[in-house]
């Protein structure tokens, strides 16, 4: 079953905005406690973004990572990217064995989109390359403030039901 955690006193963190085509990044240090957007990577070639990801864990040596999570719809099935973003949180714990949390991403690129036109992006080409790492550094923040979701070892591997009930304010 998930419990409702603080995030650690000191620590750098990466957020991850999952998505098929692209992936936003942001980064924190606690007790800092600031989210900033670092980049949006291509989702694939799959081999070319871990690549991409190992360097910024390598040079960032985060204490763990931070998922967005689509709230199930109304009907009580799981969101169509629950699988995909299970097996990503799986490569995440394979690869490098660190924790993660969960933060419900619920609005997150919509406030990101708001926040990048609100910056004078207008057009959609210059929002677009930054979107994903904005949301991430939004699911991240929601981590620093302490409404996130631990889930106890080996909960990845199941798919659905309590594990993925994720924090609600």
């Amino acid at each position: 079953m998930a419990e409702r955690a603080r995030a650690p006193s000191v620590g750098v963190w990466l957020g991850i905005d999952y998505g098929n085509a692209r992936i936003g990044v942001a980064v924190a240090t606690l007790p800092v406690a600031i989210a900033t957007p670092l980049t949006t990577l291509a989702a694939q070639p799959e081999g070319r973004f871990w690549d991409a990801f190992d360097a910024f864990v390598a040079e960032w040596q985060p204490k763990g990572f931070v998922v967005g999570w689509p709230p199930a719809p109304a009907t009580g099935d799981p969101h169509p990217m629950h699988p995909a973003i299970t097996a990503f949180a799986n490569t995440l714990t394979a690869r490098y064995a660190k924790p993660i949390y969960w933060v419900d991403e619920s609005l997150t690129s919509a406030h990101a989109e708001q926040l990048l036109r609100e910056t004078g992006k207008r057009r959609w080409q210059a929002r677009k390359a930054r979107l994903d790492a904005v949301a991430a550094a939004l699911i991240l923040q929601t981590f620093c403030d302490g409404h996130a979701t631990v889930h106890p070892s080996g909960a990845l591997a199941h798919a659905y039901g309590t594990p993925y009930d994720t924090a609600t304010p």
